[in-house]
């Protein structure tokens, strides 16, 4: 049962801002905070419901909200400021059907349907300038007659709004970010571009797909002095790559690229292949375009970078079948630097400071969850509290289990790393419908799920904040002066050692939780100790995975493509590159072994003639005038095979012979 409180008793006095969260449900939208007491969600009753929402975008240091309204009358635009609660209503915004802010929150961007004599489409307002009192006028209009929710917005700005983009059949303009509504400053023509994305203060990536023999064309571009350059940085062209995707890093001087076509010649996946590359737009970089080197083959089912950037850059991918292995790689190399262990995953989910990272199984596999701590290079354990026979201190249980939750519809971290949400919304899971609120490393504390079943639930959304409002802090360490025992929940055998220790933790719930050993007939259990291909079988072989946890010991080898690989070993790999270069290398000693080959050859058969000529002379002599008179007789015929054009083509050389004869 969920309790009211006001957002000013609900702040803590100190100076993190409390975190809060955007739910919209089928009636109206609302905020929640987070109890500093009790780690519960709690509805603000300072915060005014919106009724009949259809849509909302929050501004990314959470100073802004922007909902669009249902109303009998058509639709229209609700902006409200999170700090003070004013509410501004644009006018004449019935037809508007999408709405998006630029990166700081300084202009709107809506988009209506096209109506004769309605003017254009795309409306760009700014939001510092918007009020109850004053008229209400767009800075800039752009035209748009046709929506695409996977090209919207048309209009992107850099990381700072210093630089704003509009892309236009066959063309992309660059216009002064700060002044929207002038002439673009200059134009970059790219035939055939489908979309692009930008990367920190100066990146650009454009796509091209290709067409009938022809490469699809991605370029990264890095403009300079307000100008869009003339070419690119670094340009990829891959064949048959329908779709593709470029995530630029957190500086913005790198980028991944990754490919996905819905075939796949090798017949492997259903759902068509992929590829993963690593672009480089630094001129001090030696190689600018880098295959990853995946560490198990198949298709990539996630790639994100650590938002850090601090720390040394570093990515994340999720490659294979089922079960999948997650990847620590590094952000300049490509190199492997840690695995995860083959687990049921295929979402990454990083929090802001990038400390920690979520490994999960979401969509169409069961919900398994695991946090870890990139810094420690471990799993975060959940310290549970349990009584001591021993003393009153008690031991505390560190365990290490999968958090699970099935219908996870939207997640993510909150802004100060601590807490990670999973909401389960229609219209995908239209039953169960409510929040989870868990701790950064996995542990429940809250279900929120107040008029929300079954099926009311429609978004949820963390409230942003800017990241020097919150330290960024390490896991908590375990009570002192109590003994940890450290047990594993989906290991029965250390779960056993940890029992053994403290003999009351056999009553405990995760003694209850802890599965026991399955009865394998005799008949079956040498066969691979009982894992068939069931159900059951496969599930279990998760907690038994063939590749755990571990470093990367970079020079050693490994058998990938899905096979069992030793713990924490990796296969040295090489880019496309230098594989290159060492197949040119190759073939050119190949055909200069070849040319010594033929030389020689020919050098023993010119020295065995010599040697024919030199035993007897007389026969050579006969042999060579009866050839001299088969040639004049070919060469008064019309047509020659390519043996008798050979021979005639000897003519001069076995007069030559022949004169030598003679003397």
């Amino acid at each position: 049962m969920a309790t009211k409180q006001s957002s000013s008793a609900a702040a803590s006095p100190a100076a993190s801002p409390p975190e809060e969260i955007i739910i919209r449900t089928r009636t109206d939208l609302k905020r929640l905070v987070i109890s500093s007491e009790s780690s519960t969600l709690i509805v603000d009753d300072g915060f005014t419901p919106i009724p009949s929402v259809s849509q909302q975008v929050i501004s990314s240091d959470g100073s802004w909200l922007v909902c669009l309204l249902k109303q009998n009358a058509g639709v229209w635009v609700l902006i409200r400021n999170l700090v003070t609660l004013e509410d501004v209503l644009l006018p004449n915004t019935e037809r508007v059907h999408n709405v998006s802010l630029s990166p700081l929150g300084t202009y709107l961007l809506t988009w209506e349907k096209a109506t004769e004599g309605s003017g254009d489409q795309l409306k760009v307002y700014t939001l510092s300038t918007l009020s109850t009192t004053s008229t209400i006028t767009p800075t800039a209009t752009f035209p748009l007659k046709l929506f695409k929710k996977a090209l919207y917005p048309p209009l992107k700005w850099n990381a700072d709004e210093s630089l704003a983009y509009h892309m236009v059949t066959n063309e992309v303009r660059l216009y002064d970010g700060q002044n929207i509504g002038g002439r673009f400053t200059s134009k970059l023509r790219i035939p055939g571009i489908a979309h692009y994305t930008t990367g920190g203060i100066n990146g650009l990536g454009t796509f091209s797909p290709g067409g009938a023999n022809q490469p699809s064309k991605i370029n990264l571009y890095t403009v300079a002095g307000g100008k869009l350059p003339e070419r690119a940085v670094v340009g990829k062209s891959v064949f048959a790559a329908e779709e593709a995707v470029i995530h630029y890093s957190p500086r913005g001087d790198s980028a991944l690229l990754l490919t996905t076509t819905s075939m796949d010649t090798s017949g492997d996946s259903y759902y068509g292949s992929t590829s993963l590359s690593l672009l480089h737009t630094s001129p001090a970089s030696k190689d600018p375009s880098i295959s990853v080197p995946l560490q198990k083959e198949g298709v990539v089912h996630d790639a994100q970078w650590c938002p850090s950037t601090t720390a040394a850059p570093n990515f994340c991918v999720i490659s294979g079948k089922m079960p999948s292995l997650p990847v620590l790689h590094h952000g300049v190399t490509g190199a492997p630097l840690f695995l995860f262990g083959e687990s049921h995953r295929n979402t990454i989910a990083w929090s802001p400071t990038g400390r920690f990272v979520c490994l999960a199984g979401f969509g169409n596999l069961s919900g398994g969850m695991s946090f870890w701590d990139r810094n420690k290079e471990k799993q975060i354990p959940i310290f549970t509290t349990t009584p001591s026979s021993e003393d009153s201190s008690g031991t505390v249980v560190s365990s290490c289990g999968a958090t699970t939750r099935a219908a996870a519809c939207q997640y993510g971290y909150s802004p100060s790393s601590r807490y990670f949400m999973i909401g389960t919304c229609a219209p995908r899971m239209n039953v169960e419908n409510g929040i989870q609120l868990l701790k950064y490393n996995g542990q429940t504390l809250s279900l929120y799920s107040q008029d929300l079943t079954p099926d009311h639930l429609r978004e949820v959304l963390w409230v942003p904040k800017s990241k020097d409002r919150y330290p960024d802090r390490s896991a908590t360490p375990p009570p002192r002066g109590v003994k940890v025992v450290e047990a594993v929940v989906t290991n029965s055998s250390l779960f056993q050692a940890a029992a053994k220790a403290n003999p009351s933790l056999v009553h405990s719930k995760i003694a209850a939780g802890a599965p026991r050993q399955a009865y394998v007939p005799p008949s079956q259990r040498a066969k691979g100790n009982g894992m068939g291909g069931s159900l059951a079988e496969r599930m279990r072989k998760e907690t038994t995975n063939s590749v755990q946890a571990g470093k990367v010991k970079t020079g050693s080898r490994i058998t990938v493509g899905g096979k069992k690989l030793p713990v924490g070993m990796v296969e040295e790999t090489k880019s496309k590159n230098v594989i290159k270069r060492e197949k040119q290398k190759a073939a050119k000693a190949r055909a200069a072994e070849e040319a010594e080959k033929e030389k020689l050859k020919l050098e023993e058969e010119e020295k065995a003639k010599r040697v024919t000529n030199a035993t007897d002379p007389v026969k050579r002599r006969k042999k060579v005038e009866k050839l001299l008179k088969q040639i004049t007789e070919l060469k008064t015929k019309d047509a020659l095979n390519e043996d008798q054009a050979k021979k005639v083509g000897m003519e001069e050389s076995l007069r030559e012979e022949l004169k030598q004869l003679s003397v």
